[in-house]
């Protein structure tokens, strides 16, 4: 009587031997592979990040000022999230699945020849369906990505305007507003799903009809297939049914997925970018050593189709001179400093400074050249110590000489943690004056020849203005320091005072000059100017 003991098997020893061989083997590559896999989908999705970032941090002003917020949000946040979680495990899913599929159909082939003919068959049904789903579900996709940016932009404008929009009662049309959105986006993902459902019973049908002609090739073909590969055959028809089903599904996914990646490229190639044509001229690494400003027939407009906000401006700043800008809103001042930075490119005309022309100078060593100090003060969150010194070029003690200057050694000294404490976002932690000192004290370390304060002192308290007029004059008195004024008074001590109207210059010399003729347009605004201080006392002391 044969001996159903499997250690009795001459062959266990082999059998053993192949399990030994394979278990590690199988570990083995399984780790290289998973290994191989995060490294090659985390450099991908880290290179469309740096990339999108880059091409996004060097674009021109007015693609942010046309592109709403949510837009840009949604592409960092949603889109970036498939791209580095989702893909890669669907993806990785798809890989092992369709080997699984693969070496299944195969061996259902290799037990049953005449599988091939129904196979094709199904194959061509399959392509139909997939190819009726793709056009549809990609288009839904987009909609349902399209929808979601204007929710980002909407929650972050009622963030900032909560207070106004309690003041005036409209929570509820806001509400309405979001709610109305929220369900435009709503109803395209709702439209995906039932799209993949659709779908899902179909390939569920195709599977099914895969399991039965192989269990009626089996009842055929009796006798002629070993029961054995019959059985094994039904098993892994078996297998393909929850697997094809489950696999398709995932292609399905991963195909919507890559919308995302198609938005990240397409915004990377349509971006454009900020001109750098600072190739003709290769001024030092000291340039400029003066700070002397030529502005030659200025002309400049945001954007094609916009008005232009500066026509044919001319003046000159000697080097060390301070020079005071007055205007009404609107006049064109901080539009001379967006012409110097050059934020928006010339529509013609040349600026010059030290004798250069910017147009030819790199974007980066010209902005590096000039400080600029503007209305609302621009902390990051971080320590006190980087947001005076992010590249980390100076001392402490320089650092602490700058702050003494600026009237805030005590204040920070006073603070735990000192240069390390951290001022919260956007400086929350400190004063709007202090946060202006901050700045001040920034420009000071930068050390450059012309130094901006686009209406510095507008937001702050009549000290911090004081200390900013007395370290402007004492410490950038070697510099070229143009003042954009909301204070008539804060330029009179200017060496001279330029005054715009509607983009044009329409006065320029000594303040005390525009001052002795009376019909000087300075002189008027200063009048009135200091007519409504006059009257706003004798109201304040009537009451």
């Amino acid at each position: 009587m044969p001996s159903h003991n499997i250690n009795d098997n001459p062959d266990f020893p082999m059998y053993q031997l192949v399990y030994a061989v394979t278990i590690p083997v199988i570990l083995g590559t399984s780790l290289l592979r998973g290994l191989t896999f995060t490294k090659v989908t985390l450099r991908a999705s880290s290179y469309l990040h740096n990339k999108l970032f880059k091409k996004m941090m060097h674009s021109p002003m007015h693609f942010f000022e046309t592109t709403p917020t949510g837009r840009m949000q949604n592409i960092f946040s949603r889109d970036m999230d498939e791209v580095d979680v989702w893909l890669p495990i669907t993806v990785e899913s798809i890989m092992q699945n369709m080997w699984i599929i693969l070496f299944a159909i195969l061996f259902v082939c290799l037990a049953f020849p005449w599988f091939i003919i129904p196979l094709l068959v199904l194959a061509a049904i399959y392509y139909v369906i997939s190819k009726v789903f793709r056009v549809s579900v990609r288009d839904l996709k987009r909609l349902e990505n399209v929808s979601r940016s204007p929710i980002i932009s909407w929650v972050g404008t009622t963030v900032q305007g909560l207070s106004t929009i309690h003041a005036f009662g409209k929570q509820s049309d806001f509400m309405a507003r979001f709610m109305k959105m929220f369900d435009e986006n709503t109803t395209c993902l709702y439209l995906c799903c039932i799209a993949m459902r659709w779908l899902a019973v179909r390939i569920d049908t195709l599977a099914v009809a895969t399991m039965c002609i192989t269990a009626f090739l089996t009842v055929v073909l009796h006798g002629q297939v070993p029961p054995a590969l019959a059985g094994l055959a039904l098993a892994y028809a078996a297998h393909i049914s929850g697997v094809f089903q489950y696999t398709t599904r995932l292609v399905s996914e991963t195909e919507v997925r890559f919308i995302s990646v198609e938005r990240i490229n397409s915004y990377i190639r349509s971006l454009e970018h900020e001109g750098q044509q600072g190739v003709v001229s290769k001024p030092s690494s000291e340039w400029p050593s003066e700070g002397g400003i030529r502005f030659q027939n200025v002309t400049l407009r945001y954007r094609k189709g916009l008005p232009d906000v500066l026509k044919g401006v001319s003046f000159s700043i000697n080097p060390r001179e301070r020079l005071g800008i007055v205007g009404r809103t609107g006049s064109g001042k901080s539009s001379l400093v967006v012409a110097l930075l050059r934020l928006v490119e010339l529509s013609s005309g040349k600026i010059k400074i030290d004798g250069l022309d910017i147009a030819d100078i790199n974007l980066e060593q010209l902005r590096t050249s000039v400080s600029v100090i503007p209305q609302e003060p621009v902390l990051f969150d971080g320590t006190i110590r980087f947001n005076l010194d992010p590249f980390e070029s100076c001392s402490d003690e320089a650092i602490w000489e700058a702050l003494e200057k600026t009237k805030l050694r005590d204040r920070i000294s006073s603070i735990s943690g000192q240069l390390q404490a951290c001022v919260g976002q956007g400086g929350e932690s400190l004063s709007v004056g202090e946060r202006q000192l901050l700045c001040l004290a920034r420009a000071l370390l930068r050390n450059t020849k012309i130094v901006v304060l686009d209406e510095a002192t507008a937001s702050v308290d009549p000290e911090t203005e004081a200390a900013v007029q007395t370290a402007v004059r004492t410490e950038f008195k070697h510099c070229t320091v143009l003042t954009i004024a909301h204070r008539l008074s804060t330029v009179t001590s200017c060496d001279r005072v330029l005054v715009m109207r509607g983009g044009q210059v329409l006065e320029w010399d000594n303040p005390a000059n525009l001052l002795s003729d009376s019909s000087s347009e300075f002189s008027k605004m200063l009048s009135v100017a200091d007519n409504a201080v006059a009257t706003g006392r004798g109201l304040h002391q009537r009451t």
